[in-house]
C-alpha cells in the first residue's frame, strides 16, 4: 500500500513490520512535485489514544517500548528530483536478546525548505513563514514468541431523527503485539442476507491500548431504512483472504 503524496512525497509501504531476521527492510519515497525536494529522516515516537489519535512521547513504560534503539536509518537525508524515486534501508541491528513482544516507532520523513536568496531576505523582514508538514510511518519490530486477539465490544448504534446513524465500538486488545484491520459494518434486514452500510480502513490498536474505540457514520441501502433486523460490525485482517479478527452483532430494534 502507499500513502498518497502529502507535501508532494507518496511513501510505500505504509507500515513496516520487522522481525530479527530481517536484518535489511526498505521503504519506498517518490518526490510528486514540480520541484526538486530535501528530506531528513529520523525516528520519532508516539502514544496512541483510545480515539486512535497520536501524540508525542519521550518515555516508554511496560506496554510502549520505542524500536529505534535497535534500527538503523541509511541514507538520512535526501535530496530529490521531480518524479524521482529513493529507497530507504531500515536495518535491525543485532545486539543483546530482546524480550519478547512488540516495539514501535515511527519513521519520519521532514521536509527542509531550502530558500533562495530572496525567500531568505522576506524571512528575515518578519514575514510569518508557514511550516512544512511532513510524513510518518509506523516501524514495528517484533521478537520472540508473539501473539494478539481481538474483540469488538460495546456495540452500540445511534441515529439523529433517522437522518445520521453511526455505529460505535470498542476493540478490546490481547496480547504482546498491536492489531490492525479494516472493519466494516453489515445491515441485515432479515437471516441471511447482508448489505455493507459502512466501513474505516486501517484501524490500529497499538501496544499501549487495551481498547480501541471506533466511530463509524452509515447509510441505509437503496429504498431500506433501518427499522428491524440487525447490524453486523466485522473487523478483518486486511491482507490476504480477510481473515476475521472479531465479529459481533446487535438487533435494531
Amino acid at each position: 500500500m502507499r500513502i498518497p503524496a502529502q507535501g508532494n512525497l507518496s511513501v510505500s509501504p505504509t507500515r513496516l513490520t520487522i522481525n530479527e531476521k530481517d536484518y535489511t527492510n526498505t521503504v519506498t519515497i517518490n518526490n510528486t512535485g514540480n520541484d526538486s525536494a530535501f528530506y531528513e529522516i529520523s525516528f520519532t515516537e508516539f502514544r496512541m489514544t483510545e480515539e486512535g489519535k497520536l501524540e508525542k512521547c519521550a518515555t516508554e513504560d511496560s506496554m510502549l517500548r520505542f524500536a529505534s534503539p535497535y534500527l538503523q536509518i541509511f541514507p538520512r537525508e535526501i535530496d530529490l528530483a521531480p518524479g524521482e524515486t529513493q529507497t530507504i534501508m531500515v536495518r535491525f541491528k543485532p545486539g543483546p536478546k530482546l524480550s519478547p513482544g512488540e516495539y514501535r516507532s515511527h519513521l519520519y520523513f521532514k521536509p527542509i525548505k531550502r530558500h533562495t536568496p530572496k525567500e531568505a531576505e522576506i524571512q528575515r523582514s518578519g514575514f510569518r513563514i508557514i511550516p512544512l508538514l511532513g510524513i510518518t510511518i509506523p516501524v514495528l519490530l517484533r521478537t520472540g514468541e508473539t501473539w494478539s486477539e481481538a474483540k469488538i465490544t460495546e456495540l452500540k448504534y445511534s441515529s439523529q431523527n433517522d437522518s445520521a446513524w453511526w455505529i460505535n465500538f470498542g476493540i478490546e486488545r490481547r496480547g504482546n503485539i498491536s492489531l490492525y484491520g479494516d472493519a466494516e459494518v453489515f445491515y441485515s434486514p432479515f437471516f441471511g442476507t447482508e448489505y455493507p452500510v459502512g466501513s474505516v480502513k486501517g484501524i490500529a490498536a497499538y501496544t499501549n491500548l487495551s481498547v480501541r474505540k471506533v466511530a463509524i457514520r452509515i447509510s441505509p441501502p437503496a429504498g431500506m431504512t433501518f427499522r428491524s433486523g440487525e447490524f453486523i460490525v466485522r473487523y478483518t485482517d486486511p491482507t490476504g483472504r480477510k481473515r476475521v479478527l472479531a465479529e459481533r452483532k446487535t438487533k435494531v430494534l
